[in-house]
């Protein structure tokens, strides 16, 4: 009788231990149910306000037409259009469907970012990972256009060099091996010891 009291004790014991380790589990499950919550729910934000945005646009470029004046390069937002997203999230939600591929949807967030955050430090970031969707779009004139506007508009920033190499490869992808190769050996010239400056002077060797 006194093995088998000590024997339930054990038990009694172990099941207290899996108890607990459940009661941790479930809340780590509640954790995890609520992160995954959030996640869609940001993501419906930005759905939406990319709606409200195209529809703008559509209004926008409706009204451009009418006028008969010509139309602008950029387009800017109602400034009534809610920011619902805070900057570091919208350029998250947009940089991970650039990244899963999904670059018709990165540009639309991407664009909305641009319009809603001009004064973000992350500007340079975002045009760059434009660019870099119309790139692996085929859409190189167009990636060519926001890479120098990063070259240009935001000269210290870190995505300079890269956008001198995916600029001059994207004009390389045109059948322009000599605007190409000018950026190229631009970036040669401004960053020499960079890992973009050892891919550059790779693909230029090909050339000659």
């Amino acid at each position: 009788i006194e093995e088998l009291r000590k024997e339930i004790h054990n038990s009694t014991g172990r099941v207290s231990k899996v108890d607990h380790r459940l009661l941790a589990l479930e809340e780590r499950l509640d954790t995890e149910s609520f992160r995954t919550t959030e996640i869609i729910k940001r993501l419906n934000q930005l759905m939406d306000q990319i709606e409200r945005i195209e529809k703008e646009r559509m209004i926008g470029g409706r009204k451009k037409e009418n006028s008969g004046k010509g139309t602008s390069s950029f387009w800017r937002p109602s400034p009534n259009i809610k920011k619902s997203l805070s900057p570091i999230q919208a350029y998250n939600i947009a940089y991970n469907d650039y990244v899963n591929g999904n670059y018709d949807i990165a540009i639309l967030a991407f664009d909305a970012f641009i319009e809603h955050y001009p004064e973000s430090r992350l500007m340079p970031e975002a045009l760059y990972w434009k660019g870099e969707s119309h790139y692996g779009k085929g859409s190189y004139k167009t990636a060519v256009s926001f890479f120098n506007q990063v070259i240009q508009t935001y000269p210290k920033s870190e995505k300079v060099s890269k956008s001198f190499l995916k600029a001059g490869f994207a004009l390389l992808e045109l059948q322009k091996p000599e605007e190409g190769s000018r950026y190229l050996e631009e970036l040669l010239k401004r960053f020499p010891s960079s890992n973009e400056a050892s891919l550059a002077k790779n693909k230029l060797a090909t050339l000659h």
